[in-house]
């Protein structure tokens, strides 16, 4: 449809929108905009009144309510509820934290005491650990860096439990600690 036959036929809706009377001619001139809501609702305030409740309803529901919930919460209840509560979650962090510690002092302990014990039953396992690789029966390591990490790991192991399973042979040991 070309241009200028839509805006006839949006003319000749208008006016025929502006013929009709009672509320349906005012709400065709809202439409039109030869009517105001203010003069209609002036001169029809019987149904200005659901109107005025219904939009009444919306604003308190959209604006009111929010405002009203947040200030009766931070006003109307305990002002130390906050501080409270984040007194408890602090004392709860620091048990939180003292528990932790005390397990891993537990377990710094048994490590070494499982290193210790290693180093006094098999002094040969306990070298061949520390050197990273197996050695001949009564070899000396000279120079190098010790493999602590290899002796943390399995002391650690030893200390909470996880190596259980003892292996057949000291070679599948050294195995299993990549040796």
């Amino acid at each position: 449809m070309p241009l200028p036959a839509a805006a006839g036929l949006l003319g000749r809706v208008g006016t025929g929108l502006s013929g009709l009377t009672g509320v349906g001619g005012a709400a065709s001139g809202f439409l039109t905009g030869t009517k105001t809501p203010l003069k209609f609702l002036a001169k029809n305030p019987m149904l200005g009144l659901p109107l005025g409740i219904m939009a009444g309803q919306f604003a308190y529901d959209a604006i009111g309510k929010p405002i009203y919930e947040g200030v009766k919460e931070g006003w109307v209840d305990d002002p130390l509820k906050n501080l409270r509560a984040q007194a408890d979650m602090q004392l709860n962090a620091q048990i939180a934290r003292e528990h932790a510690d005390k397990n891993w002092d537990r377990v710094n302990r048994k490590m070494a005491s499982a290193s210790a014990r290693l180093a006094a039953v098999a002094p040969h396992l306990y070298n061949q650990i520390l050197a990273g690789r197996t050695l001949p029966q009564g070899a000396v390591v000279l120079g190098g860096s010790p493999r602590t990490d290899l002796l943390e790991q399995l002391a650690y192991g030893m200390a909470t439990g996880k190596l259980n399973e003892q292996p057949s042979t000291e070679e599948e040991f050294l195995s299993t600690l990549g040796v």
